[in-house]
């Protein structure tokens, strides 16, 4: 277990988002999402595991503290994604990535970098988009190079917020396959913000709900999400079925508060 959050209070300015919250620790290999209703803290959360802004309590990433000062120390092993997309440049695709892996590669060999890309590029099905300029991408396509970038580095902490906002149903599935393999075949940890319920509930080992402050449930995927956590989560009356392959849906009834 190398992820360790006890009494994390973080917000903006006079406005505390989360409070005090503490988790189990998360297996290595897990795909944990985190959902929730807009302004629960989803984004807040990942910001403050990726040192990108100060909080209260006590956060550690292999024994080692997350936080302001030490977010260099720890940059080839975490990757954050934000919400936000990749500026249009005139910069290629591949050029982008590899600029961006090499300035927190710390051991840099150059064979080894363009191996490693060349390999994301394919396992995220974006070889024909590398060598042409982000100015003349989409932005789902240029959210497909954000994270790539990510993913080059091989971090043993992925911290991905939103990562499919910008993308059609086909990339969704390919971007969260492909970050459930990655996961699952490097021993690391993801962390994934995400407001398509039934996708998490696909995709995830485990859920976080955030909500009120606070972690409302956190668990299994598949033993999580309760009608009862529906309603205190998004205000809503819902029931988890399952389709035809099994696999679990939440289908909505009504919204029950306003």
């Amino acid at each position: 277990m190398s992820l360790w959050i006890r009494e994390l209070t973080a917000g903006y300015r006079h406005r505390t988002v989360l409070e005090r919250i503490a988790l189990q620790p998360f297996p290595e290999g897990s795909l944990i999402g985190v959902i929730g209703r807009n302004g629960a803290g989803k984004s807040t959360l990942l910001k403050s595991l990726a040192g990108l802004q100060p909080y209260r309590g006590e956060v550690l990433f292999d024994n080692q503290p997350i936080n302001l000062k030490n977010r260099g120390t720890l940059a080839s092993q975490l990757g954050y994604l934000p919400q936000s997309l990749p500026q249009p440049t005139s910069l290629i695709a591949y050029e982008t990535v590899f600029s961006a892996s090499r300035a927190v590669i710390n051991s840099f060999d150059r064979a080894k970098l363009e191996a490693a890309i060349e390999q994301v590029f394919a396992t995220l099905g974006i070889r024909d988009l590398a060598l042409r300029k982000l100015s003349e991408l989409s932005g789902g396509q240029r959210q497909m190079i954000g994270l790539a970038q990510v993913l080059v580095r091989s971090p043993r902490l992925l911290l991905l917020d939103e990562p499919t906002s910008a993308l059609d149903l086909h990339w969704q599935l390919n971007v969260l396959n492909s970050v459930r393999d990655v996961t699952r075949e490097q021993g690391a940890t993801a962390m994934v913000a995400i407001h398509d319920i039934n996708l998490a509930l696909r995709f995830c080992d485990q859920l976080l709900v955030l909500g009120q402050g606070g972690v409302l449930a956190q668990g299994p995927a598949q033993e999580v999400l309760t009608p009862q956590v529906l309603r205190e989560a998004y205000g809503i009356e819902g029931r988890i079925e399952r389709c035809s392959n099994g696999t679990p849906i939440v289908l909505c009834d009504r919204a029950i508060d306003h």
